[in-house]
């Protein structure tokens, strides 16, 4: 059964962005705009936390922990970001996929209004998750070699999760077969979020910070959202050429805590993730 939870997104009046657009076409003017890419790869990802799923009563404080579900972590995942420089302007996309599957035994019973897996039983979990951010800030800090830009974005939290119960064979004792109960969730909702850009320039080297997040509540659903990124990248051209590649190195940090009703169960989540990448790309 899916118990998937979709916040609806309101209409947007397409004559309230006129100001902000020739704002924009203000700012860009005042300088050549700069465009940046880079694909990135992950090489580990760490992922901390509980998850619990109950129906009828509220989470007994007590969640299954990510090892217990069997998702503690995978052994990469794949990314990028793409950047548009306009003055003071800064808009930036990133994105980032990664897939977690393990086998685990709860320690605690979990239901989705139909199917229920009770605590000790074992268990099989199949989870993708998908982070995809887009963040506009403006300069408050504009010239030299420092930059501190604040903004706003929006942030989409794509999972897709399946649990799915064994038992052990009843003649050997040690073979797990499936049960045929699982029990499923998934969601793709896009989240506002303020957001902070922090660069420091020393020559050809460079390092930026970029934190984002917000606290929600949503028709009685809590949701708590961060996420931070720290970022060194090195020009593989000299300083007086525009374009150039750069080669790049960083960590990731994302944390999500979730209560939620979805009709069918009441979620509690406090997951986190977590680990380095590395990537190369242009930039013009």
């Amino acid at each position: 059964m899916n118990s998937s939870s979709r916040p609806g997104v309101g209409h947007l009046r397409p004559m309230r962005f006129g100001p902000a657009f020739a704002a924009l076409c203000i700012l860009a003017s005042c300088s050549a705009p700069g465009f940046y890419a880079a694909p990135r790869y992950g090489t580990s990802l760490a992922v901390a936390g509980s998850l619990g799923i109950t129906e009828g009563a509220p989470p007994t404080g007590v969640e299954n922990t990510v090892d217990e579900l069997g998702v503690g972590g995978n052994d990469g995942y794949y990314g990028g970001r793409l950047g548009l420089e306009m003055g003071s302007v800064h808009l930036m996309l990133t994105t980032q996929s990664s897939v977690h599957e393990g086998a685990g035994q709860l320690a605690v019973g979990i239901g989705d209004g139909g199917a229920v897996i009770a605590e000790d039983a074992f268990v099989e979990t199949d989870f993708h998750f998908g982070l995809h951010r887009l963040l506009l800030t403006f300069d408050v800090i504009p010239e030299g070699n420092v930059r501190l830009g604040l903004g706003l974005g929006a942030t989409s939290l794509a999972f897709d999760m399946a649990i799915d119960e064994f038992e052990l064979d009843e003649f050997d004792g040690e073979t797990l077969i499936p049960t045929g109960v699982r029990i499923e969730a998934a969601s793709d909702a896009p989240l506002p979020v303020l957001g902070l850009r922090f660069a420091a320039i020393f020559g050809r080297f460079s390092i930026a910070l970029d934190l984002s997040g917000k606290d929600i509540d949503i028709g009685g659903d809590q949701l708590s959202f961060m996420d931070a990124g720290i970022e060194g990248t090195l020009r593989l051209l000299p300083e007086q050429s525009r374009a150039h590649f750069a080669l790049l190195g960083g960590y990731r940090y994302t944390s999500i805590g979730l209560s939620a009703d979805t009709g069918e169960s009441l979620v509690h989540t406090d997951v986190s993730f977590s680990g380095p990448f590395i990537g190369l790309g242009p930039s013009f």
